[in-house]
This record gives structure tokens, sequence and C-alpha cells, in this order.
């Protein structure tokens, strides 16, 4: 029995030793060497006797047949799963295991073998490394009657922890060299500092404190505003950042200085005043910023020279061409009109005929809205100027609208609901404009919407909203829904969702109307939408004295 054990002993260290060697190997590499490995699994192989041998590593979505030896199938590359079968078994348990007889055994899973044909005997170990799982060792035998044993199960699992130590390393080295790569873009961030980036964009850029005192200011936005550094620093942004351009009555950046920091983040075309007296106009923008527990003021404005033109030409555009085409359209359209007259004395007319009138028709009705929606558009222009206000019961107003479409719903099989209040609730708005705005809104909602459908309008209530009560109104529909990534865009000038989501026509300049009216009365518009399942517009406006 000495000897016996002796004799183990000593071919469990030449054997090992053998492995080592190649482990020896292994380790002066930088990154698994395939060679290498491909020669050490042959090795293991050998060793224990067996046919066909695997290596399977851990990824993303279970294991990856990554080196194989003495099988003719085509297994290299191949995944498995780390849940199922003998491979979810080695994983969870963390022992090796033998099976005499594979195709008999509780652990074989037909669905997650894909060796052909079937081996006769298997024997497989966890990778493991600090109880770490990094895959597993899988030998073969085809021949019938000469199984596996445990003893091969444990040498396998000695082979197989050895391995799993190279694998913890290369992965130490791995989180080693990205610490280091980390620490050269830190050193690199503490180099290029803060003011050096701010100094290098032609943007105007300012920093102010809680108290709005202007703590930093870039040569950008110093040289466009005509002021000098000294002049800056340390100044309140009322005295810097001036512009006259009111919103409601109320100065646009009055009404943001005076309720920061609870103000949201604020953006809008806007003339400033330069130190000189001259205006310029620019997008300009502010942020609130967190800071180690203090707040800040990020102010900004992009280039005035590029965006003036840009933003004095545009609506003059629009306009201008919408009216140039109406001209043709009623000329169109008239002719087409005595067309069908004379048509339909005609007896015997053939079907084509009367299908092309049809299309002109329904094309000029299309072009018709199209140039409707230009114009409206600069409508809106010129209300910005000067609201017509008066004070209305907006609960009434909001009633009258949704009646005068459900003959509309009520041909399409749409149901509109409406869950509303009786409280009286004064807003001051001009009547015509918020009511072109919820007019739109609710043919949208009915656009989209499907047969059987339904449209609700509800409130929450009175929202307190920068030190004013807003009136809630929320219009939700049960149609086709927005896709999440488009709904930032919806506001903008022309934007459309894309055809792959619904295919009606429209020119995009609805949605921006809408806006500018709801903001104009110092409102609020947001859209929340799940695709498929419908969309939910919500419009808060300011109250007046109850």
């Amino acid at each position: 029995m000495l000897g016996k054990k002796k004799s183990a002993r000593y071919d469990q260290v030449e054997s090992q030793s053998s492995h080592l060697s190649y482990l020896n190997e292994i380790f002066q590499q930088e990154k698994i060497d395939e060679k290498i490995l491909a020669k050490w699994l042959e090795h293991i192989v050998n060793q224990l006797g067996g046919d066909e041998g695997a290596l399977f590593l851990k990824c993303a979505d279970g294991l990856l047949c990554t080196m194989t030896t003495g099988t003719t199938s085509l297994v290299e590359g191949r995944k498995i799963s780390g849940e199922n079968g003998l491979a979810g078994w080695l994983l969870h348990s963390k022992k090796p295991a033998f099976l005499p007889e594979a195709q008999k055994d509780i652990r074989f899973d037909s669905k997650n073998n894909i060796f052909d044909p079937v081996p006769e005997s298997i024997v497989a170990s966890p990778i493991l490394f600090r109880n770490e799982f990094y895959g597993i060792i899988q030998i073969n035998r085809r021949e019938d009657g000469n199984p596996f044993s445990s003893e091969d199960a444990e040498k396998l699992l000695e082979i197989s922890n050895i391995f799993g130590f190279f694998l913890f390393f290369l992965e130490l080295e791995k989180r080693e060299q990205e610490e280091r790569n980390a620490k050269r873009v830190r050193r690199l961030e503490e180099q290029l500092t803060f003011s050096t980036v701010a100094e290098s964009i032609p943007i105007g850029f300012f920093l102010a404190s809680e108290e709005l005192r202007m703590l930093y200011a870039n040569r950008f936005g110093i040289d466009t505003l005509g002021y000098q550094d000294k002049e800056i620093i340390g100044k309140s942004c009322q005295e810097i950042i001036l512009s006259n351009d009111k919103k409601a009555d109320i100065p646009l950046l009055d009404n943001f200085f005076s309720k920061f920091p609870e103000k949201d983040y604020f953006q809008s075309p806007l003339h400033l005043l330069r130190e000189d007296g001259h205006e310029i106009t620019v997008a300009f923008g502010i942020s609130p910023l967190t800071y180690e527990k203090k707040k800040y003021a990020v102010i900004y404005f992009t280039n005035p020279a590029e965006w003036e033109i840009v933003y004095s030409k545009e609506d003059e555009f629009i306009t201008s061409i919408a009216h140039e085409m109406r001209t043709p359209l009623f000329a169109i359209l008239g002719s087409l009109s005595i067309l069908e007259k004379e048509l339909d004395r005609i007896k015997n007319l053939p079907p084509t005929i009367n299908s092309f009138v049809n299309i002109i028709r329904e094309e000029g009705k299309k072009f018709t809205n199209i140039l409707n929606a230009l114009l409206d558009f600069d409508e809106v222009s010129t209300w910005n100027i000067g609201l017509k206000r008066e004070k209305i019961l907006i609960i009434d107003l909001i009633r009258k609208i949704a009646d005068d479409f459900r003959p509309k719903c009520s041909d399409l099989n749409i149901s509109l609901e409406i869950n509303l209040p009786s409280d009286a609730i004064y807003i001051s708005c001009d009547k015509l404009a918020l009511q072109y705005a919820l007019s739109h809104i609710i043919e949208n909602a009915i656009k989209f919407n499907k047969p059987g459908g339904k449209i609700s309008f509800t409130t929450e209530g009175l929202r307190l909203r920068d030190s004013n009560w807003n009136f809630e109104l929320l219009i939700k529909d049960t149609g086709i829904g927005i896709p999440k990534a488009e709904i930032p865009y919806l506001f903008g000038k022309f934007y459309r969702v894309e055809k792959k989501i619904h295919t009606i026509s429209g020119f995009g300049l609805g949605l921006t109307i809408v806006k500018d009216i709801i903001e104009m009365h110092g409102g609020r518009i947001t859209i929340e939408s799940t695709e498929g399942q419908g969309t939910t517009v919500s419009i808060q406006l300011p109250t007046m004295e109850m």
C-alpha cells in the first residue's frame, strides 16, 4: 500500500510538472497563445486516455467553444448554454463530473450537446480560481465499455484550477491596464483645464454663482458683448446679460433670473444688448448646475452673426413661398370644379377619367392644407407681437372644442370622453389662438387613432409652477403612439415622425405652432407616448386670481 501511494504521488507530481511546462509557455504571453493552448489540450486528452477534447470559455450569453482537439465535429466557435445540462451542473456545483454512460446520465442534455455522435463517456471540470467561474474543459471517449472514473475527474480538476489561475492572471492584467489608461486620462483632464476648453469654443460661455454673480466668462462671450474682463467678473448677471425681449408681457430674462435656481433649463432665440447698446440676435440658453452641493448657472449663446442670418430669413421665406404657391393652386382647383360640372353631363365616361379627377381633387386638398399650415405659422408669428387677451372659463372652452369634434369621432368609431371638474377656472388668453392649438392636438389624436379607439380629456387640477398656479389638461388617445426616440424632436419646425410609423400626410408645422401658442401664454406643453399604445399630451396654462 505504501508503495502504491508513493507511486501515485510520484505520478501526480510528474503529471503536474508536464502541465506546468505548457502553462509556463502560456504565461510568457500577454494573451492566450492558441498554438500552445492547442498542444496543451491535446496533452490533457492523451493523458486521460480520451478521444477528443474541448475548451469552453465564459462569454456574454453562455459558453463559447474556443478550442478543440481530436474531434471531427464542427464544434469550434459554437455556443452552449451555461444554465442547462452538464455545463449548467458544473457552473452551479463547481465540482468536476464523470459520466460513465453519458446518454443515460441525468446531467446530460442532448439539446445542449454540440458533439456528433454523442460521446459514450465524458469527464469535465469547471475552470475556477477563487471561486470565480471562467469556463469548462470537457474530454470525451467514443469507445463503449471504457468509461471515465472519479480519479479522472479529480485529475482534470487539478489541471483546470491551474488554467483558472492563468485566466485570473490575464483578467487582472487587463484590469490593471484599464486602470493605467484611466490614470492617463485623468492626468490629461487635469492638464486640460476647464478654462482651456471654454476658451477654444466659438460660443459665448459664462458661469455664475447661486447669487447670479459672474465667476467666469470666456473670450468669445466677452468680445461679443463688447466688455472688458474687469467689467464682467463679480458683477450681477442682470447687469451684464441684457435683453428687451418679453413673453406674455414679462421680460424673458427677468422671469428666469428671479426664479433661479428653482427655474428649469431655459432656451430661446433672444435679442441681447451689447455694452454699446447695439442689439444682436442669438440662440440663448441658461442651465442650472449643481457641483459639490453648490448651485451655479451656466449661461451660453451661439454665434450671433450666423444665427441672425438664418433666423431673420427663415420665416420670411416660408410665408413668401406659401403666398406664391396659392395662386396657381386656386387656378387648378377652380378649373377642376368647372371640369367636374362638364363631365357630369357626359354619359358612359370611362372609369379611369373619374378616378383621375378624384386623385386631382384629393391631392389638391392636401396641397391646400399644407399652404394653410404655412400661413398659420406666419399668423402665429404676428400673434407673438401682441396676443388679444380676454378672460375666459378654460373648462367651458375645452368642452366646446371637444363637442365640435364629436361628429367626426362618431363617424370613425372613436369615443370621446370628458372628465373635467365644473370649477370656475379662469385664464387670460387669446381665445382664437388657444382654440387653434387645442383643436390641432385633438385632430392629431383622431388622425392617428384606431377604429374603436378612445380620446379622453382629464385633469390633475392645478399645479404650482414658477410661483404661479397652472391649470393642467391631459389629452390622451389610444392610437398608434410615437417612438421614444422621436419625441424630443416633435416640436421642431418641419419635423415629421418616420413614415414607417405612419403614412398620413402632413407638413410638420402643426406642433411647432401649437407649442408657440402655448408658450406665448406663459404655459408649457409636453408629450408622452408608447408606440402601439397611445399618446398623452399635457398642457399647463397659468390661471388668473380666483
